[in-house]
């Protein structure tokens, strides 16, 4: 049996199985019947849909796909696979004959040689008695003034059935006693024999607890019928095209497989029907449910109004803190001029401001920094969709000023490197940005001109440093002491939190912890171990970035961004806002990488580059979309932001020319000796330049 002979018999055993599953439950409703008739009946109808599914698959592939090459084969069968799974997603099938809504309660008397009846005196589901005459059986069950009891020596079982989830668990009446025998009692597949003789009369509750998981049955379904697709497709568009149009189409997959504006289209249009088109038609209310996607707060711009009061608090000489501030103390000296008029107009200010922010955030710095003629496609796609964003419209709805910081602290960044004469003014922007949120300081690494001269570098951070850590002071010692007093309760507030728009490392295990109620000193331990891995990547681009003598490398851009939205206790989804510029700028270069086409006769190299550009993108996209339309599953953006993290890191170092390293060298400690050695050699020689 050759490998695709083999591929064959296994998609048709799936896709069987698929099948019998829908078919069976959906319309020969085998969960109606015991497990042995019904386990028969599912397994009967899996070799049939199994055999059919073969002679179709045989005599199919003959057709057309023998005489195309094994990698066109694996392109479309890869491309089927994806184009169906996303049609489950985005347009899930019904389901409703599944165990978890659908209950059938079947109870048997088993004592028929001995006459002893069994007497039924009421049955609950979720808590609502059912009117048990309603169900009496043709023949075999009587109703009496006690409820419905069998007929001396009958075997007929009563049976109800329901189509509702179960909220409880089924509860059935029973009377025992003498004149009373043995009875079976069935909830769908589960059974139980209850002998209901004693001496004397009385009840019992048999409870039968509802096992079934809603959310393990839709997802068993929705592989059901993602392989019930796949087949389908795969077999019709054997039928439909000829061999030469199926090798267009499998070149021309491969060909935008390798474009990151292939997989960020796709991703988009999979968060948006899974997350919106669900959402808003698709939902289980049967109407369109078209309200706020933001936890929003009345009124409009809460946390600018935070910061405006504790403004108005230092102008009348009191605390920045008095209030719910708790941002720098130069951000309220900042935040002044705004806070002399009224809050309305001081949040209009603010709207424009971040519009205007978000705009030279993800168009004007990726160009400048790139040095490109124009700007290729995907950028005004990302920009254009980035505008309807939960990230910025949440950033609005708050009237935050994080973009207002990363505007500022990448505006240095691109000062810096790009007019020696006016990096005066880049050092007050990242100053200003650092004192507006804490976490831009992370782009003074940027601030680099010489990779070589260590000893000037180090001494513009020390500056930069000692400034930032001196403005923290600027309203006095016992207003920095406070501050820093704000910052230690923030670190130190890890526990328990149902809040799924906290996306840093401590949000994401707080949200977690919530509903697996973890330890203290594992909760910890998690913590310190994926900021340990969140650092090492950064510290690992950063000497990828000096192997390239590269000071505005975009992995290491993108990495610092990632790096700031995670690592603060506090980070809010509406710090999303600023992640699209870096994401560009990253993403520019990869395409021009991409477009060289270096790696085209290797397929391995090929594969694995579809791969992580699929996972960057679909990663990526998601954070576009709010909790609040996603699956429960899906509401922590923290796993996004880990898969973006590493995905990007990977597909860098994947695609992106290494010929640039001055060195290599197989033993890894001697690199780091002879670069080590190399900057203590060229220390002493340099004159300091700030």
């Amino acid at each position: 049996m050759n490998r695709y002979r083999f591929f064959e018999v296994f998609l048709s055993v799936l896709t069987g199985i698929a099948g019998s599953l829908i078919f069976s439950s959906q319309y020969l409703h085998i969960w109606a019947y015991s497990p042995v008739h019904g386990g028969a009946l599912f397994v009967g109808s899996a070799i049939v849909l199994t055999f059919v599914t073969f002679f179709l698959f045989y005599h199919v592939n003959n057709l057309a796909v023998r005489k195309i090459n094994r990698n066109e084969r694996a392109v479309l069968t890869a491309a089927i696979l994806i184009m169906s799974g996303l049609i489950i997603l985005v347009i899930p099938l019904p389901h409703r004959m599944t165990p978890d809504q659908m209950q059938v309660i079947e109870i048997k008397p088993l004592n028929t040689e001995t006459d002893k009846p069994v007497l039924i005196e009421e049955i609950k589901i979720n808590s609502n008695p059912q009117p048990l005459s309603n169900y009496l059986p043709s023949s075999g069950w009587q109703d009496t003034f006690y409820g419905v009891e069998s007929q001396p020596g009958t075997s007929t079982p009563f049976v109800i059935k329901k189509n509702e989830e179960l909220s409880r668990d089924v509860e059935v009446l029973l009377a025992k006693g003498p004149d009373y025998g043995q009875v079976s009692i069935r909830l769908n597949w589960d059974e139980q024999v209850v002998d209901l003789q004693q001496e004397k009369n009385a009840e019992v509750v048999i409870s039968l607890p509802d096992k079934e998981n809603p959310e393990l049955w839709a997802v068993i379904y929705s592989v059901c019928y993602w392989l019930l697709l796949f087949g389908l497709i795969y077999t019709g568009s054997l039928m439909a095209f000829s061999s030469e149009t199926l090798r267009k189409i499998a070149s021309f997959l491969e060909e935008k497989s390798q474009t990151v504006f292939f997989w960020l289209i796709l991703g988009f249009l999979f968060w948006f029907g899974i997350a919106y088109v669900q959402s808003v038609f698709l939902n289980p209310s049967n109407e369109m449910q078209n309200g706020n996607f933001l936890p929003a707060i009345r009124p409009i711009g809460t946390d600018l109004n935070f910061i405006l009061d504790a403004a108005k608090s230092v102008t009348s000489g009191g605390s920045p803190y008095a209030g719910a501030n708790k941002y720098p103390p130069l951000a309220a000296l900042l935040f002044i001029p705004l806070s002399l008029m009224d809050k309305r107009s001081a949040y209009r200010i603010i709207l424009v401001l971040t519009y205007l922010s978000y705009i030279v955030v993800t168009l004007i710095i990726p160009y400048v920094l790139s040095g490109k003629k124009k700007l290729p496609a995907f950028a005004s796609f990302l920009f254009a969709i980035g505008f309807f964003s939960y990230g910025l419209s949440f950033e609005i709805e708050r009237g935050q000023f994080n973009l207002i910081a990363i505007c500022c602290a990448l505006l240095a960044v691109t000062i810096f490197h790009k007019s020696r004469k006016y990096r005066w003014l880049a050092y007050i922007l990242i100053t200003i940005a650092i004192q507006l949120k804490l976490y831009p300081a992370i782009f003074v690494l940027f601030l680099i001109d010489d990779w070589k001269n260590w000893k000037r570098t180090l001494f513009r951070w020390s500056v930069l440093g000692i400034a930032n850590i001196s403005l923290i002071f600027v309203l006095g010692l016992d207003t920095g002491v406070e501050y820093f007093h704000q910052v230690s309760s923030i670190v130190n507030s890890s526990g328990k939190s149902d809040w799924p728009g906290n996306h840093s490392i401590q949000g994401f295990l707080n949200f977690c912890n919530f509903y697996l109620d973890l330890s203290p000193h594992l909760m910890r331990g998690l913590e310190i171990a994926l900021q340990i891995v969140v650092l090492t990547i950064v510290l690992h681009c950063f000497d990828h970035a000096w192997r390239r003598t590269n000071f505005k490398d975009p992995t290491l851009f993108l990495a610092c961004t990632i790096t700031a939205l995670v690592l603060p206790a506090l980070s809010h989804d509406y710090t999303l806002s600023y992640l699209t510029g870096p994401v560009i700028y990253f993403c520019m270069e990869i395409d021009d990488e991409l477009s060289e086409d270096r790696f085209a006769h290797n397929q391995t190299h090929t594969w694995i580059t579809s791969l992580l550009l699929a996972l960057f993108a679909f990663s990526f996209t998601g954070t576009y979309f709010s909790y609040m339309l996603k699956p429960f599953i899906l509401h922590e953006q923290f796993p996004l932001l880990l898969v973006l993290l590493g995905s990007s890191v990977l597909l860098s170092f994947h695609v992106v020319r290494t010929e640039t390293i001055p060195v290599i060298v197989k033993n890894k400690m001697t690199v780091y000796r002879k670069r080590l050695a190399y900057v203590f050699l060229h220390i002493h020689s340099r004159t300091i330049h700030f």
